[in-house]
């Protein structure tokens, strides 16, 4: 296929029950000169067979590659080798997008001569059958750099899907997605929007990204959650070399704050008090070296995402409740005297707490020793 306009990639692991959907919303894309490069990644059911049958059938736009599985990035990267396109774009093979998704983004790109081009998302959990359409608040922002219109951090999201990217400027400024870190998104997609020269908009959520796919990486709750403060210092890094990092500090503060918020998100249903514990440990370690005592004091910052670390910590036990409000008290310098007051009352509470439920589930109340340390 000649001139071609977008090189799709398509990294496949272990998503049979979802590929076909995913190919079916590729295939039957309004703009023609397309390539969709499918990246099996060592998948050891069915998706394979599923890659073959669509390959037969649409030879002239699939592209199919197999190897040994390295994870989402290295087929990310070896997708990127093969691509051909004017622009390159990722869908993830449990997602699915619209139809027009490639025209509406690709005519934007190229009336605009934008670097990148961002969408909106729509967010599926189907086991609820809920979805969440998202949309860009202010539009007028886009049309320009990140230096001049740095708002565009704060609206754009840090999924490397719901995008397209020109390929000349991806291999200008050799973007590879980090090998062996989980949230490689959250690192690399903030250093293309700040070389990016124009980053561009179309106000429609093109995509579909399914929240409740059994076995997401998203949905996972292991020790690889920690590699969300590798992807947030590696964004603050990149803007320091730059000469940047003062200019937007706020931004990338508040950046940071939500990403690590996404990652409380996960802890919800997490029972593992240890690794909670370590995880909010080192969530203050992380800010606390991050900000400074003077944009807290001024309140420069917004405290929004740390109001919503406390919400979404409020999981299936009281015990966490307390130990959220106690990680905020720490993060927001609360003085000497509140917080002796508030370790006071949280201790009232405690043993009431420890009283009424000790005959239900007597192994919960062994998790106290984690909350003692910090009691200390």
């Amino acid at each position: 296929m000649n001139n071609i306009k977008i090189s799709i990639i398509v990294p496949v692991y272990n998503t049979e029950n979802y590929l076909k959907r995913c190919l079916d919303s590729l295939t039957c894309q309004t703009l023609n000169d397309i390539e969709i490069i499918i990246v099996n990644d060592g998948s050891h059911d069915n998706s394979q067979l599923i890659i073959d049958q669509y390959s037969e059938m649409y030879p002239e736009k699939i592209i199919p590659l197999i190897k040994e599985n390295g994870g989402l990035s290295e087929a990310r990267n070896l997708g990127i080798k093969h691509a051909k396109g004017e622009y390159i774009s990722f869908v993830d093979s449990d997602d699915y997008v619209e139809k027009d998704m490639c025209e509406k983004m690709y005519e934007k790109g190229i009336q605009t001569k934008s670097d990148v081009v961002c969408s909106p998302i729509t967010f599926i959990w189907e086991n609820n059958r809920k979805v969440k359409k998202s949309f860009f608040p202010d539009i007028d922002i886009f049309g320009k750099g990140i230096l001049e219109s740095p708002r565009i951090l704060g609206i754009v999201s840090s999924y490397a899907v719901t995008k397209i990217y020109k390929r000349d400027f991806w291999n200008k400024n050799n973007f590879r997605f980090p090998v062996g870190q989980c949230f490689e998104d959250s690192a690399l997609i903030y250093n293309i929007l700040l070389k990016a020269n124009k980053v561009e908009s179309v106000n429609i959520p093109f995509y579909n990204y399914i929240k409740d796919i059994e076995g997401s990486i998203c949905n996972t709750v292991d020790r690889t959650i920690f590699d969300i403060f590798k992807s947030c210092e590696s964004i603050i890094n990149f803007y320091s070399i730059n000469k940047v990092y003062n200019k937007i500090e706020p931004i990338l503060i508040n950046i940071c704050c939500k990403h690590i918020n996404m990652r409380v998100k996960i802890l919800r249903n997490c029972n593992d008090f240890e690794l909670i514990n370590d995880f909010i440990d080192q969530t203050y370690l992380f800010l606390n070296k991050l900000i400074k005592k003077q944009y807290l004091q001024s309140n420069h910052i917004s405290f929004n995402y740390f109001s919503r670390l406390l919400k979404n910590t409020l999981l299936s036990t009281f015990f966490k409740f307390f130990y959220s409000l106690m990680f905020l008290c720490k993060l927001t310098h609360i003085n000497s005297l509140r917080w002796h007051v508030f370790i006071a009352f949280f201790r009232i509470i405690r043993n009431y707490y420890y009283t009424r439920i000790f005959i239900k589930n007597i192994q919960l109340f062994k998790s106290f020793n984690l909350y003692n340390k910090v009691l200390v």
